[in-house]
C-alpha cells in the first residue's frame, strides 16, 4: 500500500550540537584540548552508520572518517600543520574549463577508523593540535 505524496528515504547523518543538544547537520562544538596533548574526539548523533570495532569486516565501519581543518578553510585544503593523528592524502583532481584543464590536489581521502562506532556514537582517538602563535578555530 503506497501513500500519495510521501517520499521514503535516508535522512543522512545526523550529529547533535554539544552546545545546543539539537540536531545540527555539520556542526560540532567542543571544548578546547590542551595544546600538543592527545585527545578523543566524540560526535553524537543518529544515522552514523558505524559499527563496533570488533565487527571491522562491516564495510560501513571502515567509511567514516573525520579531519580537521581551520575554520576559515574549506574541507578540500590539506590538514594543518598543527594537525597530527588524522592524516590525509592528496588525489589529483582535473576539471575542463573554457581555458583548459585545472588541476588541483584535494585532501579528502582522509585516515583512520574509529576507535568507537555505532549508530549514535563515533570515537576518534589520538588526535594532537599544537599550540599556535593565535588563537584558532577549527571545523570537524
Amino acid at each position: 500500500v503506497g501513500y500519495k505524496d510521501w517520499v521514503g528515504g535516508d535522512i543522512g547523518a545526523m550529529i547533535i550540537s554539544h552546545t545546543t543538544g539539537q540536531y545540527a547537520r555539520g556542526v560540532f562544538t567542543a571544548s578546547a584540548p590542551t595544546p600538543g596533548a592527545s585527545f578523543d574526539l566524540e560526535l553524537t548523533g543518529t544515522n552514523l552508520f558505524g559499527a563496533n570495532a570488533e565487527n571491522a569486516r562491516d564495510p560501513t565501519y571502515w567509511t567514516q572518517r573525520i579531519k580537521l581543518v581551520k575554520s576559515t578553510q574549506s574541507c578540500k585544503v590539506q590538514s594543518p600543520a598543527s594537525v597530527t593523528g588524522l592524516p590525509c592524502a592528496p588525489i589529483a583532481r582535473r576539471v575542463k574549463t573554457d581555458e583548459g584543464e585545472v588541476q588541483d590536489d584535494l585532501y579528502t581521502i582522509c585516515g583512520k577508523a574509529p576507535q568507537v562506532a555505532s549508530q549514535t556514537r563515533l570515537v576518534f582517538s589520538g588526535i594532537r593540535v599544537a599550540a599556535e602563535a593565535q588563537e584558532a578555530a577549527y571545523t570537524v
